[in-house]
């Protein structure tokens, strides 16, 4: 099979509408944002990965720290649910500090991306939330076990239907359950 190279231009344009849709990704975060950490200071980032979980393109706007952490961690997403496993409506969750973003407030989701009806693409976002428990952001934590609720690789959603134990469990632990689900 042999593959046909894209000329410059189509190229460019096609780069141009993938930036456009991360933008786009990063524009309805923010604006449907529950807290002002998100809304107004953009601790947010947005990206799509391709099926192997390799960042394909990212938002021009967010933060450095979590477009990287979350190019290094979306490899651990993929190896816990490999893309093949993934339907329709699955939301992947982790606030994993050891393999996305180093604090437990920054929560990854991951969504599959299909056409027809096979898993081309992961796209990804990564916010600060209001609360996560514990301590909050203070220097008075001595473990991870005292920073607050730790969320591994898991499903949020699983073919459409949220998984309702998992967000009762983050509401249960929060301080600003409404806010923390919202976002």
């Amino acid at each position: 099979m042999t593959t046909k190279a894209l000329d410059p231009i189509t190229l460019d344009i096609m780069w141009g509408r993938m930036i456009a849709t991360v933008n786009e990704q990063a524009a309805a975060l923010m604006r449907s944002s529950f807290t002002s950490i998100v809304r107004d200071a953009g601790d947010l980032s947005a990206c799509v990965f391709d099926r192997r979980g390799r960042m394909v393109a990212q938002a021009v706007t967010g933060s450095p720290g979590h477009i990287n952490s979350m190019a290094t961690g979306m490899a651990h997403i993929v190896e816990e649910f490999p893309i093949d496993s993934l339907r329709p409506g699955d939301v992947i969750i982790t606030n994993d500090p050891w393999i996305t973003v180093s604090q437990l407030h920054d929560i990854t989701i991951a969504t599959p991306v299909f056409h027809k009806g096979r898993a081309v693409a992961l796209f990804a976002n990564c916010c600060h939330a209001l609360d996560i428990g514990g301590r909050g952001l203070s220097a008075d934590a001595r473990s991870i076990f005292e920073e607050g609720l730790f969320l591994p690789i898991m499903k949020l959603h699983e073919a459409g239907e949220p998984v309702q134990p998992i967000y009762k469990m983050i509401e249960k632990n929060v301080r600003t359950p409404e806010e923390v689900i919202g976002d």
